[in-house]
């Protein structure tokens, strides 16, 4: 499915990534901490892959890690307004399976090096640039867009060389609920 290969590439650099030097700030210094965190998590010998244990581990970490409903909000963008407070949360906790799972099917990828270049503070919101290289390859920019949670800065959107992850889902959801319904993107969701 094509928001499965999209999420996939981004969620590879967010989760299996070693700092390879980090730019002094909060923000980044927090998420710095947040992906050493899923990279140990990923990497515990105690959970075995495809575990119930580690799965929990992940949704743990991501849990606090990810704003899932800003995220929803945005990826179903005018079909959010008509769901109910139910299908609201079940689409919340299906997208949040969806980044989960894919983390998770990441451990058997070595680290790769990402430089954090800087980041930047406009009131509530924040952007840490990154810059990857893996393999010797085309270095790639990682940009993590986040939001001022209540306890914690929240990541919302990760843009991979200007490729927003968020617009790709949204575009990938509408254009399935324009030709089927919102009932088979949930439907291909819960298969994820």
């Amino acid at each position: 499915m094509a928001f499965r290969r999209t999420s996939f590439a981004v969620l590879l650099m967010l989760a299996l990534v070693l700092p390879v030097h980090a730019h002094a700030g909060p923000v980044t210094e927090q998420l710095t901490a947040d992906i050493g965190r899923i990279f140990s998590t990923l990497a515990d010998p105690g959970l075995p892959p495809g575990s119930d244990g580690k799965r929990q581990a992940v949704r743990s970490i991501s849990g606090d890690l990810f704003d899932w409903t800003g995220m929803a909000r945005h990826a179903l963008g005018r079909y959010w307004d008509g769901r109910t407070e139910a299908e609201r949360a079940e689409f919340v906790r299906l997208l949040a399976g969806l980044v989960d799972a894919h983390i998770i099917a990441l451990e058997r990828y070595a680290g790769a090096g990402i430089e954090y270049v800087g980041e930047s503070i406009d009131g509530e919101r924040a952007t840490v640039r990154t810059r990857m290289s893996a393999n010797g390859g085309r270095p790639l920019s990682l940009d993590y867009r986040m939001i001022r949670g209540e306890r914690r800065w929240l990541i919302y959107d990760v843009v991979m060389d200007n490729a927003s992850l968020m617009r790709n889902y949204r575009e990938q959801f509408e254009r399935i609920i324009k030709t089927s319904s919102y009932e088979k993107l949930v439907e291909q969701l819960v298969f994820q």
